[in-house]
């Protein structure tokens, strides 16, 4: 999931003229860190997450906070801001999930939502953890794109870059 949203999220700059490709490839595929980060080192709190979206049907964020007090977009920020990352690829990272939130790079955050949505809504791969995610339609100015229907057909044009990615990484596994 993360090499894929990556990968999308660094086409997606490329397509839409954002100034840093590689920020954005780096963004995505980082987007998710608190999740590892729950699960190698708190591995009892991220199995109580997982029981909570399961048997009581919290959503992910919710059971995050419940369990832990912070959400994985919280975590994964502490940790970019302790290892120096920049901060607008920080910034991206807390607002993966709400990057109308963003202060620092808006276009980044929503690239990173964009492409994290993206592999949810094409199913691609077989990720479970933002089941419940949904894609911010205030978001669509940056993109250029006027309604839901030109939304949608602007997504099937990713189709195939997510398909091909995701038979490479199986290549390589």
């Amino acid at each position: 999931h993360s090499y894929l949203c990556g990968t999308a999220a660094k086409r997606l700059a490329e397509d839409l003229d954002y100034h840093n490709e590689g920020e954005a490839f780096i963004a995505g595929f980082l987007h998710d860190l608190g999740i590892s980060i729950i699960h190698k080192f708190i591995h009892s709190g991220f199995m109580d997450i997982y029981n909570l979206v399961n048997d009581k049907k919290y959503n992910f964020q919710e059971a995050e906070l419940e369990v832990l007090g912070m959400t994985h977009q919280q975590i994964g920020y502490f940790l970019g801001e302790r290892w120096n990352f920049p901060l607008q690829l920080c910034d991206a990272i807390l607002h993966h999930h709400d990057p109308e939130n963003s202060k620092l790079s808006k276009d980044l955050a929503t690239i990173v939502h964009l492409a994290d949505y993206m592999a949810k809504k094409l199913n691609i791969g077989s990720y479970y953890w933002d089941n419940e995610i949904q894609f911010n339609i205030e978001e669509l100015e940056m993109l250029r794109i006027k309604d839901s229907e030109g939304f949608d057909n602007f997504m099937k044009g990713y189709e195939g870059l997510f398909t091909n990615q995701l038979n490479s990484v199986r290549y390589f596994s």
